[in-house]
């Protein structure tokens, strides 16, 4: 299943129509935080700029992963790091437990024992 969202977003579908897909099918959801930690092409970033719209439109669907998403900020891509930033900013009016503040907390001081 994931295969087949692999091969819809190679095909470069117009972005609000995948937007539109997925809210129809939150399930989806799942597969692309499964395409943004696995896949080796540039699918994943299509993927990760697709949730970052989706936490922007619709922050609800997406704050149940949120602890999935807040993994990502230890990728070893920059831009996965950065996009799970973006995207787990969205979600900050969803966060009533302070998770985003406890993630940020967690990036910098890995960030700063990186240097």
């Amino acid at each position: 299943m994931t295969q087949n969202l692999s091969d819809w977003l190679k095909q470069k579908p117009d972005h609000d129509s995948v937007l539109s897909k997925i809210i129809q099918e939150p399930d989806l959801i799942e597969r692309l935080l499964t395409l943004i930690e696995t896949d080796l092409s540039s699918i994943k970033f299509q993927a990760d700029k697709i949730l970052q719209s989706l936490s922007l439109s619709d922050p609800e669907l997406v704050y149940p992963f949120f602890d999935r998403i807040a993994t990502h900020i230890h990728s070893t891509n920059h831009f996965i790091q950065w996009g799970s930033l973006i995207t787990l900013s969205h979600l900050i009016p969803f966060d009533q437990g302070q998770a985003f503040m406890k993630v940020i907390l967690r990036y910098w001081l890995w960030r700063i024992a990186l240097s």
